[in-house]
């Protein structure tokens, strides 16, 4: 809107939202074991699917833990797709599920240890906001999109690169009832803008505003 701050009195922002039928917390919210890192969402260059295999192969190193890594949606870029099965080779502890049913997901967010976006560019991510509705904890690339998300320490983490991703998820496996504060921040931030009724009334709201400012017609 700082580019056209003539419209900013007739624009009205409509947040994203998430069907909270689907995604909510599980009735027993614990993370699996090994700890698992669930990535979400479709396999393009973008996404950098296979920069976050690096990601967990260095982290597993360092801190020792059997990280698993479950890679879940549809191939968009075949590019993307040969150099994920390259970095997969030999790496039994990743995972390639594919596209999953939407239902499936929120069972996979529910019992994840962390949800990881390692995103070059992002908007509003509905992977993330089903995650966080879902009460996961978010790992995710600091940029703008995920910065509308995340506060840091707050309502998930933000990291910049190879070495703050792995001391971040030390802190996360070092502190887990910190970790779970976090969680229940997501769900508490989403449930506060993101649900699917506050979406709905905010339309029928600007539908019946703009209904009573329209001119009359004149009969002749």
């Amino acid at each position: 809107m700082q580019d056209a701050l003539e419209w900013s009195s007739r624009v009205q922002v409509i947040p994203p939202s998430v069907d909270d039928g689907v995604f909510r917390p599980g009735p027993a919210n614990r993370s699996l074991t090994p700890p698992w890192i669930v990535m979400a969402g479709g396999i393009r260059p973008v996404k950098q699917n296979a920069w976050a295999i690096d990601l967990v192969d260095q982290a597993r190193h360092i801190t020792g833990y059997d990280l698993q890594l479950a890679v879940l949606g549809p191939v968009r870029d075949a590019q993307e797709w040969h150099e994920v099965l390259r970095r997969a080779q030999n790496r039994a502890w990743v995972h390639i599920l594919g596209e999953v049913p939407k239902q499936a997901m929120a069972g996979w967010y529910q019992r994840a240890t962390i949800v990881l976006n390692s995103s070059q560019i992002e908007g509003v991510s509905n992977a993330l906001m089903e995650a966080m509705a879902c009460g996961a904890l978010i790992m995710a690339t600091n940029i703008h999109g995920n910065r509308y998300l995340i506060d840091p320490h707050k309502t998930g983490i933000l990291f910049e690169n190879v070495r703050d991703f792995v001391a971040e998820l030390e802190w996360v496996l070092a502190n887990p009832e910190a970790a779970n504060g976090l969680r229940h921040q997501a769900r508490r931030r989403i449930a506060a803008q993101h649900l699917l009724q506050q979406e709905a009334e905010s339309y029928m709201a600007l539908y019946q505003a703009n209904s009573r400012n329209e001119p009359r017609q004149l009969s002749l």
